[in-house]
């Protein structure tokens, strides 16, 4: 028998277990108001600082260094806007939310969201972590249509 099943299994069983989605309420987190004031709402800098890095890019996440996509500071503009998903949809469409995969992902109809559309195979984001608050969405679908 070989000796690296154990450890594989137990690999597996942490990666997924940080991935868990759970929509059951959306974050608490005190910015969700901030998100939505005049100086944040659409501010790129804002959302990296307060959404893709502590959700999405925190150490535990699934977008840190990855071959699949880094939202990471520094990272994040260039591996969104105008870029093909594995599933040939574009991360962010400038100008255009309803076409971006990002707010698809994040404000899907099926987690009570706005947007509808063909999701990846591990559905809404973030994984592993509540919904994001409305207020950040909306701040997200600002910046992407201030893009054009």
């Amino acid at each position: 028998m070989n000796n690296s099943y154990p450890f594989i299994l137990i690999l597996s069983f942490l990666f997924f277990s940080a991935c868990d989605h759970d929509t059951s309420s959306p974050d608490s987190n005190s910015d969700c108001a901030d998100a939505i004031a005049e100086d944040n709402f659409g501010n790129f800098e804002w959302i990296q600082q307060h959404i893709f890095t502590p959700s999405c890019a925190a150490a535990a996440s699934c977008h840190v260094n990855t071959q699949t996509m880094d939202l990471r500071e520094g990272m994040a503009f260039d591996e969104l806007v105008n870029v093909s998903a594995k599933n040939n949809a574009i991360r962010v469409v400038p100008g255009d939310p309803e076409k971006s995969l990002l707010m698809v992902t994040i404000d899907h109809d099926s987690q009570g969201g706005r947007f509808s559309g063909d999701l990846p195979l591990i559905g809404t984001m973030p994984l592993g972590g509540d919904i994001l608050c409305l207020e950040k969405r909306q701040t997200i679908e600002e910046w992407i249509r201030s893009l054009n």
